[in-house]
């Protein structure tokens, strides 16, 4: 029994497979410039070291075994949260110095403290490991200076609508593919979803592209109770001795929950947050009370006024001009 969740499974395993991120894995994308730089040159040009900055579920972790696959290195991925600087020293003190330099990606870096980053800069400045850390918060906060100044940082942006839904319809397809005996579909159901509930999904996973397999993966199970017909909205038909489910909003909803927000308490999306509330606030403010002095059609009056008067000048000054010798 297969028991991996949608999400890994459907994990990119070729840069070609990744979505998003064009700015990066595009045809003029950086990614993709020093991997192609890798393969042109005869002899090893170095890999930088990387800081992956990004919203969860927008591909950091997969991008570094992307990497990592392409540079044909030997990768190592750890967590911050339960990972020790000790646990990187034993590695690169087992890697041979004639060969190249493995590949360390450390997930959540931000929480590592000064002094585990500190253990890391002699191993990244002689370029005995390729560093790739992974974080949601703002590096310029959670990552000390000379690690900084040793790594790139390379910024992810969250999924747009497009992305999910070309992810949504690999998911759909690997659902609809699942052998006999999973515990998620049973063999030969065909699990479809309609627009609306597509469209829902797609905003309410607010870029996050685990959260919208998850959902979807929940929901496609949730549905093998339609067939009892106990659920409402259901559609069945059974062309050709085939089941479909038509997954709806309700499915979606039953599966989600909740929507799908990023905050946190004090981290930078916090502030972003609180900022453009008082920002919204302001202008609200400002709004009732120039609609209340009836201030802005003064306003209005005075700017049509000024542009009048400097086009009559501009007009003067033509004819004065031509009237030269």
């Amino acid at each position: 029994m297969n028991t991996t969740p949608l999400p890994e499974k459907l994990r990119p395993k070729k840069l070609s497979e990744f979505v998003g991120q064009e700015h990066l894995v595009g045809k003029d994308g950086i990614i993709r410039k020093l991997l192609l730089a890798q393969r042109s040159s005869k002899s090893e040009v170095g890999f930088p070291s990387l800081i992956f900055w990004g919203p969860p579920g927008s591909g950091k972790t997969t991008l570094a075994r992307i990497i990592a696959s392409e540079l044909k290195r030997e990768f190592y991925e750890f967590s911050a949260v339960n990972t020790s600087s000790k646990d990187v020293q034993k590695i690169i003190s087992q890697t041979k110095p004639l060969f190249t330099s493995p590949l360390i990606f450390i997930d959540e870096i931000h929480r590592f403290n000064k002094a585990q980053q500190d253990k890391l800069l002699p191993y990244v400045e002689k370029g005995q490991i390729i560093l790739i850390g992974a974080t949601t918060e703002n590096p310029s906060f959670e990552v000390i200076g000379p690690l900084l100044s040793r790594c790139r940082v390379v910024t992810l942006n969250q999924l747009t609508e497009k992305d999910l839904g070309d992810i949504l319809n690999r998911g759909l397809k690997e659902v609809k593919d699942l052998p006999a005996g999973s515990p998620r579909v049973e063999a030969g159901r065909q699990v479809k979803i309609n627009s609306k509930a597509k469209s829902f999904l797609i905003e309410s996973s607010n870029g996050d592209a685990r959260v919208l397999l998850n959902v979807l993966e929940i929901a496609s199970n949730l549905s093998k109770q339609k067939e009892s017909g106990k659920v409402k909205g259901v559609k069945l038909y059974h062309p050709k001795g085939d089941i479909s489910s038509h997954l709806t909003i309700f499915d979606i909803e039953q599966a989600l929950q909740r929507r799908q927000l990023t905050f946190d308490k004090q981290g930078e999306e916090f502030y972003n947050v609180i900022s453009a509330f008082i920002k919204s606030m302001r202008a609200i403010m400002w709004m009732q009370l120039s609609i209340t002095s009836l201030e802005w059609l003064r306003q209005a009056k005075t700017h049509f006024t000024l542009q009048g008067a400097w086009l009559s000048l501009r007009l003067k000054i033509l004819e004065w001009l031509n009237q030269l010798p």
